[in-house]
């Protein structure tokens, strides 16, 4: 009875836990409240997060990452057969002492059951055991192993398991940018949430939200008093008399963001138009034929023809920015690339050649740095490096430095250089998918090498 007592305890000491949120401010604590209508046990069926569990009404739109993650009860024994994790007291000091004492971002950053885990140093090992024997009993606080993983994955060594950690313990309704989970209230809240997370992405999460919360009979945006954006007020476009687009203006820091809008809308026209960049030093633009197929475009006066196949929208990259008196447009397909640059006395063009192409781009320093690829990187990542491979040592890609120097680009050599089996483990591929076909790794090498025309 006294185990039990203590976790009734601590479960209700965590509490005011759950309505954390990310970057929490007056803001929330002003917007408008109205009260939800209750559910009906077929509608609460239908609304889970991303690991099958349906969540709690009364946090709804309060939480950045899922129901589960805010109960350290976890940690707790919950019965007397369990392996004892962090005492009670032991919580509840790291709560008042440690957590408490957090800026709200870090509060948020990760979820409360990851930081617990990690700052009071619970094994891995004992945990599994835990939850092992809660899983033969059937337990409500039983976990999928993966999920066991990813609480345990030390972001020190792994800092890219913040994407994958977010990702699948992102709360249904919230947002998720990648790098950083915000709660529904929070996104909603904020004065200019299209401008403050994007146009594109905001215009997504609020239909997604909209489609999410209908089997409620609830509109979160309705309830927050959140004004939605139609397309033509989101991109700012020209009409002629007959109402067809004849121009489109976009802030080069909307570049990619107002592009992905204007296609998830079908807005592109059929006919040709304008398409301006405005916030450059010189007047910048595009001249495209229809859709989202530039044909060529201007800068300090000067035109430059773009290569067939261009296009600004979909399964491809592109960018266009300012560095050192040039704007520089980028195009590419999985990283290889066309690069023009248009100065006020000169341009400059790198294209791919037949073994590699790169792409430039600024580095959050603002300098300009090239990252290059073997020409063969769409094959690589969708197959496997052996699908492209001549030797353990083809190239896979590098970066290094670039500068634009008397109307020329100029790239300097690489800091850093990665070959195909850098990235990827040949002899397993071999084992795993070319073994039946072929009698050794050398003959698919030999293979790539007629195929791509190597010597």
């Amino acid at each position: 009875m006294r185990r039990f007592l203590i976790f009734f305890t601590v479960f209700v000491f965590l509490l005011p836990l759950n309505s954390c949120c990310k970057n929490e401010d007056k803001t929330a604590e002003t917007a408008p409240q109205t009260e939800a209508a209750p559910l009906d046990s077929e509608k609460e069926e239908l609304l889970s997060d991303r690991l099958g569990n349906t969540f709690i009404r009364e946090y709804m739109f309060e939480r950045n990452y899922a129901d589960f993650t805010y109960d350290l009860s976890y940690l707790l024994q919950s019965d007397e057969n369990e392996k004892l994790l962090v005492t009670a007291e032991e919580l509840e000091a790291w709560l008042n002492d440690v957590y408490n004492a957090k800026s709200d971002y870090d509060k948020t950053f990760l979820p409360v059951l990851y930081q617990a885990i990690h700052e009071l140093g619970v094994n891995k090992q004992d945990f599994a055991e835990v939850n092992a024997l809660r899983k033969e009993t059937e337990h409500p606080l039983a976990l999928e192993d993966h999920i066991i993983d990813l609480l345990f994955t030390d972001i020190n060594e792994d800092h890219q398991a913040v994407y994958s950690i977010n990702r699948i313990f992102c709360h249904p309704l919230a947002y998720c940018d990648g790098w950083s989970n915000y709660s529904c209230e929070y996104v909603l809240t904020r004065s200019d949430p299209y401008k403050e997370f994007g146009y594109y992405d905001m215009d997504r999460y609020i239909r997604r939200l909209r489609r999410e919360c209908e089997a409620l009979g609830i509109d979160p945006i309705a309830i927050y008093g959140v004004k939605t954006l139609t397309i033509d007020e989101m991109v700012d476009i020209v009409r002629d008399e007959e109402g067809n687009i004849c121009e489109i203006n976009i802030e080069s820091e909307y570049f990619i963001d107002k592009l992905s809008l204007l296609g998830d809308y079908e807005a592109f026209p059929e006919n040709a138009y304008r398409l301006n960049i405005t916030g450059f030093d010189t007047e910048v633009y595009f001249a495209l034929e229809q859709f989202s197929s530039p044909t060529a475009l201007t800068a300090y006066g000067k035109t430059v023809e773009l290569f067939v196949g261009a296009s600004l929208y979909g399964n491809c990259g592109f960018n266009i920015f300012e560095y050192n008196g040039a704007v520089i447009f980028t195009w590419d397909y999985y990283g290889v690339g066309y690069n023009y640059v248009i100065g006020e006395d000169f341009t400059a063009c790198i294209e791919p050649s037949a073994n590699d192409g790169l792409v430039l781009m600024l580095n959050d320093e603002g300098k300009l740095i090239y990252e290059r690829v073997n020409i063969c990187m769409a094959s690589i990542q969708q197959t496997g490096g052996l699908s492209s491979a001549i030797d353990y040592d083809t190239f896979y890609s590098s970066k290094g430095m670039a500068e634009i120097t008397d109307g020329k680009i100029v790239l300097n050599d690489p800091f850093e250089y990665y070959t195909i089996s850098d990235k990827y483990d040949l002899d397993e591929e071999f084992e795993t998918s070319y073994k039946e076909y072929y009698p050794s790794i050398e003959a698919v090498f030999e293979k790539n090498k007629e195929l791509y025309k190597f010597d």
